[in-house]
């Protein structure tokens, strides 16, 4: 199973999905784990090297949902706004 972003009208959400269900450029972009070679692992490190990996890719996608979450807000309140504040159309001779 993996992560997707989605946007829908209520905002953005993570959702579980099969390899098969997202498109190849999205996982690239989104920072998929790196590969590992079991064989270059210190015994010793090995799990706590894994798990800073994990770490470090699932603050990437939580960093780009956050993003995208805000960038949707800030666009949201900026028409808002923009909307309260702008002149009419019935106000267009008046000085």
């Amino acid at each position: 199973m993996l992560l997707q972003l989605e946007s829908t009208c209520f905002g953005s959400r993570l959702a579980f999905c099969t390899p098969t269900e997202i498109a190849i450029p999205y996982l690239r972009q989104s920072g998929s784990l790196p590969a590992v070679e079991p064989g270059a692992l210190n015994p010793e490190t090995a799990l706590d090297e894994l798990e800073t990996d994990v770490l470090r890719v699932g603050q990437q996608l939580m960093r780009q949902l956050l993003q995208a979450e805000w960038a949707e807000v800030d666009e949201r309140l900026t028409a808002e706004y923009q909307a309260r504040f702008s002149p009419s159309d019935g106000d267009a001779g008046r000085e």
